[in-house]
């Protein structure tokens, strides 16, 4: 169950994800989820962790779900802070990690608009990065592709 007010785009957690990525297996994800949750112990981030396991284990089957599904359940037992935590802190990361993120984001977006679905928030998060670095191309492609998203009509579906 999503909460209300609670953003996927915190830059801590967008950097957190995309490295995510790198990770080779499922042991080394989960240990990785796990001590980021331990310093991030607050109702945004728990909501954060939650919704990117959910979104793992789609993508397995089996036993390796399970344990994703169960890891999940013990995560969401833990007691946390209240703290809706939002942090846009571009100069605790190199220029490299920021770009990994944008060309994430970027992608998703490009995919989504290209559907018509525009997702406001993302935009938003988006443009932040592209002004910090600066990278002025990605940032007309990306008005570009939200001027003729609002041309076509919405066609994207979830997976959940």
């Amino acid at each position: 169950m999503k909460s209300k007010g609670i953003s996927k785009y915190d830059l801590d957690w967008q950097v957190f994800r995309v490295n995510q990525k790198k990770l080779p297996d499922i042991d080394s994800k989960l240990k990785s989820v796990h001590m980021f949750f331990r310093y991030h112990k607050n109702i945004a981030d728990r909501e954060r962790v939650l919704n990117y396991l959910e979104g793992l284990a789609i993508a397995y089957r089996g036993e390796e779900r399970q344990l994703i599904r169960d890891f999940a359940a013990d995560l969401a037992k833990m007691r946390v802070s209240q703290e809706n935590r939002i942090e846009f802190d571009p100069s605790k990361y190199t220029l490299e990690e920021l770009m990994e993120v944008v060309k994430d984001l970027f992608a998703r977006n490009k995919k989504w608009l290209l559907k018509g679905y525009r997702h406001e928030e993302q935009i938003n998060f988006l443009r932040k990065l592209l002004v910090y670095c600066k990278d002025n191309k990605r940032l007309q492609d990306l008005d570009e592709l939200v001027r003729k998203s609002k041309e076509i009509p919405n066609t994207h579906k979830f997976l959940y």
